[in-house]
């Protein structure tokens, strides 16, 4: 669902694909079609091919769970190969 709100104190003018026209005054509200449930949505967005449905983890969503951190030895093996 769309939802549009004026937020300057001018009129706005809406033209929607339809050709059919609408001016809104400031505070005016207009709703256009769609869907307010999540779980109706087709073509729902995803990561690494899981379906962003529910609460995902990171392991779910096959991403690195903890970062390897480096200390100063690890750096200095990697540039000086010491």
């Amino acid at each position: 669902m769309l939802r549009l709100r004026v937020a300057d104190s001018s009129s706005a003018r809406l033209k929607a694909v339809t050709t059919t026209a609408a001016t809104l005054k400031t505070g005016e509200v207009i709703e256009v079609g769609g869907i307010d449930d999540y779980e109706l949505l087709r073509n729902k967005p995803s990561i690494n091919s899981v379906t962003l449905i529910g609460n995902k983890t990171s392991t779910d969503l096959g991403l690195q769970d903890e970062l390897d951190y480096a200390d100063f030895t690890d750096i200095d093996d990697m540039f000086y190969g010491i």
